[in-house]
């Protein structure tokens, strides 16, 4: 059997309001379809219910099904002379996304026999195959997509003739220039995000076709006065540059550049009026600036005039201290007392305290009143005022300008580092403009002055700090020191403490004596050389000099004694004759071979005497300030000695005696004032009392007072000895 058929094809569309709703169906999901059958000779077929089948393919061959829809049993056709009418999607619905794909194509199915008298599922088998050709579809059915756009609901379409509303969980990008003719609102809570890549404007606010006035890139953050991006430029009145808090000034650009970033007043040089400042309306000018174009200036009007004009509030915590200073001048020396004040308050606004500045009359020229202000307890808020006091005979006009305001404590430290390396990246200047300090971060100097760039007559001075009382701090490889005591500059050198200079004297200036033992011609007793000599007193003594010890000692003079009955070796020189006037100073390295005990006890001297003999309590010395070791020491410690008339004034030094080499410094400084005992550079003792007036000698002894056989000899490295003479 030939199935005929003829295929008519309608949208039925809805009326819609006029005014246009949100996509809600507005259209019935449906195609109209209308169609005549009969057989293969054309006879039409009988009246009845008829089961079909009625597909779409995207295909005019082949290809699956986009879409199938069957009818039977009680969903069958009716055919009434020949002709049926349906409705595609009453069984299976239709989607508007089909109509999405061009071309589409109708394809209908009949079952063998194709028979009126099936009620049935079942009854009609569908083997004979759907008719050919498939039928395209025209443009009606396409009207689904007027529901749509692409597939899309028009309730995710924007609009421009009503309010749109994009939900939370959408994503919208905008490729290329967007651009906004009106107000952008964001809702309370919610921001503008940019996201872009580092190397490009996150944020920018620019004039058509120039540059930026807000731009945040990697750089970071850009408010500029000028299209041109110049930020901290000059500008010209009124400003154009301004950031303001609670309507207060709080920040603005000025004539010669942007104010001082941690200074906490908004408007020092009145620049910008009275902004940030109380009672000064219409009493700025520009007559007589300190800097920039503009300050305040008040004329009074009787001698006892009062003026007071306070800054906006700091907020401050008790202990926090307050650098203030002001420039101000005045028009003649009689006009008064002026300068500023402090005001510090507690939460309420009640002043807790007053702290004055300088107030005495500041002149005709501009000068400074500055000091530092400490908050007091239950301080939360500081005003700065500026002050006129009339206190004068006359009357006159009064100048301010330039303050400034730092907090000087501040819980983080400070860091000072330029994006580029420069000659003068760091400096502080005096009034006048000279350099006093100056860090070359391009040459990795810190000059004081300006070092040797710009040479002057007047240089700046380094001056160190002093140490008032004798011995050495803790030092540090670099470090360097005056010491008041020693009246000497000390440098820490290969972990030791040295004297920076040389302390070897012009001879006009005093007395220099130097022996490092590296003749080797000595060979018994008697001189060394024209000024040292060295004696035994009695027998056992042995008196040698050798050429080195084989490491850093290259000459070495040896005293020893052996005897068991009172016996001593020195080694020195006569000639001394006082030491009260200038500073003298007795230079040694020893190293005792042994340590004084029992069987063979024995004591050890260096320094200044004024005798060295065998004879008597202390070896003979009457008088002198000496380096002593001896058994009855506590603990075998090093003794400082000052013996004034056979009377002894002592000092322990805290360092326990040893057999290795050590170096003895005795110094008499400031005209008999001070002794100082020094034993390897750092440790140290001090007397100031029964300091003798003057010495006949200098130098080292070793010696028995009681028995014993056991060899005690001593090695000595070098002696210096040095004296600066008071004139």
């Amino acid at each position: 059997m030939i199935v005929a058929l003829l295929g008519i094809f309608a949208v039925f569309f809805t009326i819609a309001s006029s005014v246009p709703v949100h996509a809600a169906q507005t259209i019935p999901y449906k195609v109209n379809f209308q169609g005549r059958l009969t057989d293969a000779t054309g006879n039409i077929k009988a009246d009845g219910l008829y089961n079909m089948r009625v597909r779409l393919y995207s295909a005019a061959t082949g290809g699956s099904a986009v879409w199938t829809e069957s009818r039977e049993t009680t969903n069958r056709v009716q055919v009434t002379n020949g002709l049926f009418s349906i409705q595609l999607g009453d069984v299976t619905t239709l989607s508007p996304s089909l109509f999405t794909t061009y071309p589409l194509y109708l394809e209908i199915e009949l079952p063998t026999p194709a028979s009126a008298n099936c009620s049935a599922a079942a009854c009609g088998v569908f083997t004979e195959g759907a008719m050919t050709p498939r039928s395209p579809l025209g443009s009606s059915p396409y009207a689904f997509n007027a529901d749509t756009v692409d597939g899309i609901d028009g309730a995710s379409l924007a609009r421009n003739d009503t309010s749109n509303t994009f939900t939370v969980g959408s994503t919208n990008t905008f490729n290329g220039k967007t651009q906004a003719n009106d107000t952008i609102s964001v809702v309370n809570g919610k921001a503008i995000g940019f996201n872009v890549t580092q190397s490009g404007a996150n944020l920018q606010l620019q004039a058509a076709a120039s540059g930026g006035y807000i731009m945040n890139d990697a750089t970071g953050m850009s408010i500029s006065a000028v299209a041109s991006g110049g930020a901290g430029s000059n500008v010209v009145s009124p400003p154009t540059l301004k950031l303001v808090a609670n309507n207060v000034l709080v920040q603005a650009a000025i004539d010669s550049g942007a104010t001082y970033g941690d200074n906490l007043i908004s408007n020092p040089g009145f620049e910008f009026g009275c902004a940030g400042w109380l009672l000064c309306e219409g009493i700025t000018s520009t007559a007589a600036p300190a800097s920039g174009a503009s300050h305040l200036r008040f004329t009074q009007a009787s001698t006892t005039t009062i003026y007071d004009v306070l800054s906006r509030t700091i907020a401050v915590q008790p202990g926090d201290q307050l650098y203030v200073s002001t420039k101000l001048k005045t028009s003649a020396a009689t006009t008064g007392e002026g300068g500023y004040y402090v005001r510090f308050m507690d939460s309420t606004g009640a002043a807790v305290s007053f702290d004055n500045g300088d107030w005495s009359n500041p002149g005709t020229s501009y000068a400074t009143k500055a000091n530092i202000h400490t908050a007091p307890a239950g301080a939360v808020y500081a005003s700065i005022g500026l002050t006129v006091r009339g206190t004068g005979t006359t009357t006159g006009t009064w100048d301010f300008d330039d303050v400034y305001v730092k907090q000087v404590t501040q819980s983080s430290p400070a860091l000072y580092k330029n994006t580029l390396n420069s000659m003068y990246a760091f400096m502080i200047q005096n009034t006048a403009g000279s350099p006093l300090l100056v860090a070359d971060t391009s040459n990795f100097e810190v000059r004081v002055g300006d070092g040797d760039v710009n040479p002057d007559a007047t240089p700046t001075l380094l001056v160190l700090d002093h140490k008032s009382t004798s011995g050495d701090p803790t030092g540090y490889n670099g470090a360097m020191y005056y010491n008041a005591v020693s009246k000497k500059f000390r440098c820490y050198e290969d972990s030791t403490w040295k004297d920076c200079v040389s302390t070897m004297l012009d001879p006009r200036q005093g007395y220099n004596y130097q022996t490092d033992f590296t003749n080797g011609s000595f060979t018994s007793g008697g001189a060394i050389d024209p000024t040292i000599n060295a004696q035994g007193a009695g027998s056992g003594t042995t008196l040698t000099q050798t050429t080195n010890d084989g490491g850093i000692h290259p000459g070495i003079f040896n005293l020893s004694i052996s005897a068991t009955t009172s016996i001593a070796g020195y080694l020195g020189s006569s000639g001394m004759t006082t030491l009260t006037t200038g500073d003298w100073s007795y230079l040694t390295a020893i190293r005792l071979a042994s340590l004084s005990a029992t069987g063979g006890i024995y004591t050890f001297r260096a320094g200044f005497v004024n005798s060295i003999t065998t004879a008597g309590t202390e070896g003979g010395i009457t008088n002198g300030c000496y380096l002593r070791y001896t058994h009855s020491v506590v603990s075998g410690q090093w003794q400082g000695v000052c013996r004034k008339d056979s009377v002894d004034t002592t000092c322990t030094v805290p360092l326990t005696v040893t057999t290795d080499w050590t170096t003895l410094n005795v110094t008499v400084a400031n005209n008999g004032a001070v002794a100082t005992f020094t034993v390897n550079d750092t440790n140290q003792c001090s007397v100031s009392t029964g300091i003798p007036t003057g010495v006949t000698a200098m130098g080292a002894m070793i010696q028995k007072a009681s028995g014993g056989t056991t060899v005690r000899a001593v090695g000595i490295d070098y002696v210096d000895v040095r004296g600066r003479l008071s004139r």
